[in-house]
């Protein structure tokens, strides 16, 4: 694929009408997602902002409840349209589970798997959004399931992957999308990705790439309103956290099968420069989570009912779990404690408070959200870093094009054009479409700075091959107010050799840091 230096920008300007676009963050405030029970545990719908209070340094200040965001209309795609502008409203109350191989065994973790799957049927029954990653043991992270996919799909590919598991013949015939949903499904339970680390060998902890997928499922959700949970499957944890801090801090462990080293004796996992490495991309990340307002749900892994739980883990998970809002959870089948995480998302609580409260005085900002509802149980952050910096744009690009899942920040349409010959090769014409929603340019300007990144995958993981394109300018004040109105499009041409590949993608409005991915496949004759 080569290199275009210049981006044609061509106002294509669409007629239908589409969603009004959404009002900005006051980039003052933080935003909490908070779950209030009863007694029963059952969600309480009915507070509002008067019976909130937001506690932090030692003064008390009220919170104030934001509306969640209406639910968008179902967008209509001509042929060969590919967009994540549904996306949002797909993802309402999403679940993200991730099984982490690096840091599990399968001896583990084997007989989680099934749990697994029968907790995706479970979602699929109550068409509740959900998504299935695995992160490899070399940390890269395969899709399994994606939530843009039908819960009808989920439901007949769990199904006939049981069937296919247990030897017995699938009923009745399989659609293309069902078939190949279930293939991935009886990879998963077959354990095609796993950590097969004999028991006699340590397992070495890589505390980098369990943040990484932290920050990677953060930005993809991020588009998507409410609260979401991402349930992270381990059997060790390869950092430990200091509850009066919030900080990463050094793992001490017996070094007998699961850490790294041959003795008994303890001994430290991270040294103090890896440790002091490690706190920048720590509380990036952390903040990327509460951002987003993602809840970690972690759940610990073990290999059989008799093994017992170890202590230091299970705490490093709690203090993560609650962080953000989410909870810990353990024993023999800990999915079936999960069954409530979709609706409690959905009747999560969108709290706003200031991003530095006044009796703050540290980095880690501890907080308290009290309700006056007697009986009520409240699951909500405990406390957030007032200087986290920002990832590196680098580091967030590279992310997103390697990422499983599709961003959401930024909505946008990608439709193929004319393929023209070009030598050996094929130019391929494509357009993006930017709906009103997408706020740009941004309302009190009319700059536009936006990078289009594409990559292209050949067939059974062949050659891959990148693109950069730029557009970026001052906007006539007659032209943003019609992109305002009816939206805009950018046009240009990649240039391929023939054949099957999946391309993705990735829209970064440089302005915002807003992100949007559309992974969709191509086939140049």
């Amino acid at each position: 694929m080569r290199y275009c230096p210049v981006l044609v920008a061509v106002l294509l300007w669409t007629a239908t009408a589409l969603v009004p676009s959404h009002a900005a963050t006051d980039p003052g405030q933080m935003h909490f997602a908070v779950v209030v029970t009863d007694e029963h545990g059952a969600p309480i719908h009915d507070l509002a902002s008067k019976d909130f209070g937001l506690e932090s340094g030692g003064k008390t200040q009220p919170g104030q409840v934001r509306n969640a965001a209406p639910s968008a209309q179902t967008t209509v795609l001509a042929a060969g349209e590919f967009s994540d502008r549904d996306n949002p409203a797909k993802g309402r109350g999403l679940v993200v589970v991730v099984l982490d191989t690096i840091h599990t065994r399968w001896l583990d973790e084997k007989d989680l798997r099934p749990l697994i799957t029968k907790y995706l049927a479970s979602c699929a029954r109550r068409n509740a959004p959900v998504s299935l990653l695995v992160m490899d043991p070399n940390a890269g992270l395969h899709s399994v399931h994606d939530y843009t996919t039908s819960s009808a799909t989920l439901a007949a590919a769990v199904e006939r992957s049981d069937a296919v598991v247990h030897g017995r013949a699938p009923t009745g015939d399989a659609s293309p999308e069902v078939a190949a949903e279930t293939a991935r499904l009886v990879d998963f339970l077959k354990g095609t990705t796993a950590n097969f680390t004999s028991v006699s060998e340590s397992l070495r902890g890589r505390p980098e790439s369990v943040l990484q997928m932290f920050r990677t499922v953060a930005e993809a959700a991020s588009g998507i309103p409410g609260r979401k949970s991402l349930v992270w499957v381990a059997a060790i944890t390869p950092f430990e956290v200091d509850d009066k801090t919030g900080m990463v801090t050094t793992l001490s462990g017996l070094a007998g099968g699961s850490y790294v080293g041959l003795s008994n004796e303890r001994r430290d996992l991270l040294t103090p420069d890896e440790l002091k490495a490690l706190r920048p991309l720590w509380k990036s990340c952390m903040t990327s989570l509460l951002r987003a307002q993602v809840a970690l749900a972690p759940v610990t892994a073990r290999s059989t009912a008799d093994t017992s739980f170890d202590p230091q883990m299970l705490h490093a998970m709690k203090v993560i779990a609650e962080m953000t809002g989410g909870r810990e959870v353990h024993g023999p089948d800990p999915f079936a404690l999960l069954a409530d995480l979709p609706e409690q998302n959905l009747a999560a609580y969108d709290l706003a408070g200031p991003a530095s409260p006044e009796g703050c005085k540290s980095d880690w900002c501890r907080l308290k959200v009290t309700v006056a509802r007697p009986g009520a149980h409240v699951l909500a952050p405990v406390g957030f870093f007032r200087d986290a910096k920002a990832v590196r744009e680098g580091d967030s690009l590279a992310a997103g094009l390697a990422a499983p899942l599709d961003f959401t920040e930024l909505p946008f349409t990608l439709s193929w054009a004319a393929t023209q010959n070009s030598g050996a090769k094929k130019k391929v014409g494509f357009v993006v479409t930017f709906p009103p929603e997408a706020d740009m340019p941004a309302p009190d300007g009319n700059q536009l700075n936006l990078e289009i990144l594409v990559r292209a995958t050949g067939a059974h993981g062949g050659t891959t091959q990148n693109a950069t394109f730029n557009a970026a300018g001052q906007l006539p004040p007659e032209q943003a107010q019609q992109a305002h109105q009816k939206g805009f499009a950018l046009n240009n041409v990649i240039e391929l050799a023939p054949g099957d590949y999946t391309v993705k993608f990735l829209v970064h409005d440089k302005l915002t840091g807003r992100l949007g991915s559309v992974t969709v496949p191509l086939n140049v004759s």
